[in-house]
């Protein structure tokens, strides 16, 4: 399902971020439009847009709106953190039981060579 999300797709991504802010500097507090589309693809490529959208999608299909919307919005972050950790988890373990298992099954190899030999 999706949600109207102008300024994450595609809109003033970078707008509110550099709002206000000294950048640099300069005083202006202005955000060069090409700052704002490299801070834009940093949001897609770190999967940021998609957590946000993905987020504010549940929000909006909640049948019971919650009263505070902000703590639904940081409860679902931080949701989605901790799985963002675990998954990292499993891929390390799941990195280690690789090459556990191709070790296993160089010594299986070996042992079935070696048995071979023997028997000659």
């Amino acid at each position: 399902p999706a949600v109207a999300v102008g300024a994450m797709s595609g809109g003033d991504t970078a707008g509110a971020a550099g709002a206000g802010s000294d950048r640099g500097g300069s005083g202006s507090g202005t955000v060069s439009t090409s700052e704002k589309e490299e801070f834009r693809r940093y949001l897609e490529r770190t999967g940021v847009v998609d957590t946000l959208t993905s987020v504010l999608a549940t929000l909006f299909e909640e049948n019971d709106k919650p009263q505070d919307s902000i703590a639904f919005v940081a409860g679902k972050l931080h949701d989605v953190s901790e799985q963002t950790q675990e998954i990292s988890a499993l891929r390390r373990e799941n990195d280690v039981l690789k090459k556990k298992v191709a070790q296993l099954e160089a010594q299986l190899l070996e042992a079935k060579v070696d048995k071979k030999a023997a028997k000659k």
